[in-house]
């Protein structure tokens, strides 16, 4: 029950975003009426798959832990924590710059 109310909790907070106030590059473009819903569906897709990108950084760090908890001594190997922060890290500029060139892509006068 827990999960599904923070399931909940997080989905309310992507439909309250469809009302949000949003501070992109060419907003005025992008915001204008007939692109507005197209706009929103990118960012709702969007932060979908950074919560993607979030749930296989947990996952990964709960993996180890439990990996961790079964050596003796129990010891958080360090090679395999760094290399999945930096796959998270890596998921994140990617995602970032995915997003900003969406926003500006050249097409646009």
């Amino acid at each position: 029950m827990k999960t599904l109310s923070k399931q909940a909790f997080i989905l309310g907070l992507l439909y309250l975003c469809f009302f949000a106030d949003y501070n992109i590059p060419r907003r005025d473009y992008w915001l204008a009426p007939e692109r507005r819903s197209e706009t929103f569906s990118y960012l709702l897709s969007h932060s979908l798959w950074f919560a993607c990108i979030a749930l296989c950084f947990v996952i990964g760090i709960h993996f180890l832990i439990i990996q961790a908890n079964s050596l003796t001594p129990a010891h958080l190997s360090t090679p395999m924590i760094l290399g999945l922060l930096g796959c998270f890290l890596a998921g994140i500029v990617v995602w970032v710059v995915s997003m900003f060139r969406h926003f500006n892509h050249s097409e646009i006068a």
